[in-house]
């Protein structure tokens, strides 16, 4: 049986990445490695359970570096594959791809162009428009604060005056921080804010052809629209995931998706916010409704996880305390939705307070406590 190497970008979120080590860590056909800048306590602390997953060092100092490392990576380990996680190495491994391949490297993901259709803000509204899928209104930039607006940039770039993220003004404080920002307004657009629940359309095309979903519903998130930290399984219209699906069907996809929408709350309406054409924060929620997302990124079957007892949800605790001090920051609240009445009940598994990753979520909290205290005490005269 030939063994796959596969290579885990380790500074990426650990959320996203945790699952890959839950279920490629011990897979006879995988040889996991670990990708980092240098190991800290932290990164230590997440590892401790798998010993054997290499660990390498890579260079994210450039893209020049961070792609002559990949190469050199080579002669330690073979060819081998890579999970699409973070987004802006992504692209760059997109981008020299051709070198990559001719090395033996390899990422289950779309050529450079429609991968950045699918990510990119402004191309991905157009592209969910010509699909029949809603998207919330396009606004002009306010020269003050009157209703609640979300500001995207058009495309990625990483440099001043261009947010890396989607940035949520629902107040005149937060308002105040994106005139502090300095963006490109030219580079960026408004649309109105969707009140509602935010729900995730998880899928893994082969060349268009839908191989498996999964939907759920973000039950809480960060202030500002930030990180999910509650999330359950919960279904979505036939007709909202067709149209989906025909989007990456005419794209022929290969790869995994994550779709946002949100249901506006007093229409019942389901918007298209954004696509993560990659692994996701609340990936877990996945594996624990037992589908397994991250064997076929390494061309491979997926494993049989078998049926589990109870639909498990997911619980990100220490985003509680994150988000805490964001809303302090901000002036700014969780966004909090009840349980759909008609949905079965479910087991909140911690993505963190586990057997394997129990030394790692106590470093965690810990980190995001000291952090929040010090953004409190800096901010003070």
């Amino acid at each position: 049986m030939e063994v796959q190497n596969v290579l885990i970008l380790g500074e990426s979120s650990r959320r996203a990445l945790i699952g890959a080590l839950r279920i490629l860590a011990d897979d006879p056909r995988v040889r996991l490695h670990f990708g980092v800048t240098g190991l800290n306590f932290s990164k230590r602390a997440l590892l401790s359970s798998y010993p054997e997953v290499g660990v390498f060092h890579l260079d994210f100092r450039s893209p020049e570096l961070f792609v002559g490392s990949l190469l050199d990576l080579v002669s330690n380990i073979g060819p081998y594959i890579i999970l699409p996680s973070d987004e802006y190495w992504l692209r760059i491994i997109l981008a020299n791809r051709q070198v990559l391949e001719e090395r033996g490297i390899r990422m289950r993901c779309p050529e450079e162009a429609i991968y950045a259709r699918v990510s990119d803000k402004g191309s991905f509204a157009a592209l969910c428009q010509e699909h029949g899928l809603e998207v919330p209104q396009e606004c002009d930039f306010p020269k003050s604060y009157s209703f609640p607006f979300v500001v995207k940039a058009r495309r990625l770039e990483k440099s001043a005056g261009i947010l890396e993220y989607p940035f949520l003004v629902e107040n005149q404080k937060a308002f105040s921080l994106l005139q502090k920002k300095n963006i490109d307004i030219s580079k960026h657009f408004c649309q109105q804010l969707i009140v509602g629940p935010s729900y995730y359309y998880c899928a893994f095309y082969d060349k268009g052809k839908l191989l498996f979903n999964f939907s759920q519903i973000n039950l809480c998130q960060q202030p500002g629209g930030k990180s999910v930290i509650k999330a359950r399984p919960a279904s979505l219209p036939d007709g909202i995931c067709n149209k989906i699906d025909s989007i990456f069907a005419d794209l022929e996809w290969d790869g995994v998706i994550m779709f946002e929408l949100k249901q506006d709350l007093s229409s019942g309406r389901y918007y298209a916010i954004e696509c993560n054409p990659r692994l996701w924060g609340p990936s877990m929620l996945c594996i624990d409704n037992g589908l397994d997302i991250f064997s076929p990124l390494c061309f491979l079957p997926p494993k049989n996880l078998g049926n589990p007892d109870k639909i498990a949800g997911y619980l990100w605790t220490s985003g509680y305390i994150e988000g805490f001090f964001t809303g302090l920051k901000m002036k700014s609240r969780f966004q909090s939705f009840d349980e759909p009445p008609s949905l079965p009940r479910v087991r909140y598994k911690s993505v963190w307070w586990r057997k394997d990753t129990m030394v790692y979520a106590m470093a965690e909290t810990l980190t995001v406590i000291l952090k929040g205290l010090r953004s409190v005490f800096a901010g003070k005269p």
